[in-house]
């Protein structure tokens, strides 16, 4: 069993409901990686999601890439949030914490 974590920025969060929703949230609160395999800009696409469905945004292309399989056969994946950037008026940003144990 192998066990890692890394630290990423959520994409395409001015395209979502992650504009309005990422407010909301605060440092450590568990959010949900959701597997869209049938996006077609993206078969590995994950989304990013609060706890009351709120599409934030996507993990980016390369990640996407990389974690789908694990997603996809079933390791356990924790989501939290790691860092918020920005405000209402200028936008947000937001850095996530994932951790996969296979």
């Amino acid at each position: 069993m192998s066990k890692f974590s890394i630290i990423t920025k959520v994409v395409g969060i001015q395209y979502n409901e992650g504009k309005s929703s990422i407010g909301h949230l605060n440092p450590g609160d568990t959010i949900n990686l959701v597997r869209e395999p049938k996006n077609t800009a993206d078969p590995n696409a994950i989304a990013v999601k609060d706890l009351g469905g709120n599409k934030l945004g996507y993990i980016s292309r390369e990640w996407a890439a990389r974690l789908a399989p694990k997603i996809d056969a079933g390791s356990k994946v924790n989501t939290t949030v790691k860092n918020i950037t920005g405000s209402y008026e200028i936008g947000f940003g937001l850095d996530i914490t994932i951790e996969v144990e296979d």
